[in-house]
């Protein structure tokens, strides 16, 4: 699969699009709205630096990445948050 995140939000960032909010919580809650289809039943985990969502067997199936700003979902990009 040739693209490399589903979601990036550093444009976003860098246009203060986040207004006076944190920009961790506000882009994290974002993906989390954007992708939900994909992230539905999944269990969140915070690693520090990147939240994981996992699956029932523990398989990562999707992850943001919030000091970079971006995320995948491996449905749509093959990619797990190691690759990064």
């Amino acid at each position: 699969m040739s693209k490399r995140y589903t979601h990036n939000y550093l444009a976003q960032w860098e246009q203060g699009l986040h207004g006076d909010s944190d920009s961790t919580e506000f882009y994290t809650e974002q993906f989390e709205t954007e992708a939900a289809e994909h992230l539905r039943g999944l269990q969140r985990d915070d690693v520090g630096g990147v939240v994981c969502y996992y699956d029932s067997e523990g398989l990562e199936a999707a992850y943001f990445d919030y000091e970079n700003l971006v995320g995948s979902v491996y449905a749509i990009t093959g990619r797990r948050s190691d690759e990064i």
